[in-house]
C-alpha cells in the first residue's frame, strides 16, 4: 500500500474521473497507531447517465505494524454508506490446535514421481 503525504490527483478515463487523495494524518485505534487517507473520485455530469457530478469517498486508517486497514469507511451516494471496522483484535498467538490435523485425517499424495515418468 502506498501512503500520499501530500494531496495527490489525477483525471484518468480521458477525464472523464478524477481521483484525488489526501493525508488525515496519524491516530491511534484501539491503541494502533494508524496512518489514514481520504480518496475521492469524482465522475462528471453525464458520464454515467448522471446531471450532477458524483463523488464517492473512502477514507482508510491503515496500521502499518498489522499491514491492515483497521477502518474503511465508504460514502457512494448511489449505494449509501458502508463502514468496516476491524474488531476485538488479539495480537496472542492462536490455539495449537487450531492448526492440527484431526486424528482420522488421511493424507493421500497422487502426484507422479519424476522417476516413474521415465
Amino acid at each position: 500500500m502506498r501512503f500520499f503525504t501530500e494531496l495527490a490527483a489525477c483525471a484518468f478515463l480521458a477525464g472523464k474521473r478524477n481521483l484525488s487523495r489526501e493525508s488525515l494524518g496519524t491516530d491511534t485505534m484501539d491503541g494502533i497507531d494508524v496512518i489514514g487517507t481520504r480518496e475521492t473520485l469524482t465522475i462528471n455530469a453525464g458520464v454515467e447517465g448522471n446531471s450532477q457530478p458524483l463523488s464517492i469517498t473512502e477514507e482508510f486508517w491503515y496500521a502499518r505494524d498489522l499491514e491492515v486497514n483497521l477502518s474503511v469507511t465508504r460514502r457512494d451516494p448511489r449505494e449509501g454508506t458502508v463502514v468496516i471496522h476491524v474488531i476485538d483484535l488479539s495480537r496472542s498467538e492462536p490455539d495449537p490446535s487450531l492448526f492440527q490435523i484431526p486424528a482420522n485425517f488421511l493424507v493421500e499424495d497422487h502426484r507422479r514421481s519424476a522417476k516413474s515418468e521415465n
